[in-house]
């Protein structure tokens, strides 16, 4: 039952002799990476804390707030608390 036109048979004439399977949809989502993100390239400088200038009443205070709830999720969760979602940064802008 192929057509005529070429060898491959039609998807009609495929239409339900296969089944796809969890597993099969599994493993296409690890082999198949979206079309957009093949064009994006993401670059994340390796900074450090003691690459931030000054600031050093503040650094241990943002540390807490962001660095803890991503390193050490089971304290919060063995202390009951939800980390927070995230820090309103405010202040002067130094004069140059």
């Amino acid at each position: 039952m192929l057509s005529g036109s070429g060898s491959q048979p039609s998807d009609l004439q495929l239409m339900g002799t296969g089944t796809v399977t969890f597993q099969d949809l599994q493993w296409a989502m690890s082999e198949v990476k979206p079309g957009a993100m093949r064009q994006v390239a993401i670059d994340v400088p390796k900074v450090c804390w003691s690459d931030v200038g000054g600031m050093e009443q503040v650094k241990p205070k943002l540390k807490q707030a962001v660095e803890w709830p991503l390193r050490h999720p089971e304290a919060f969760t063995c202390m009951g608390m939800q980390p927070p979602k995230g820090v309103l940064l405010y202040g002067l802008q130094a004069a140059s």
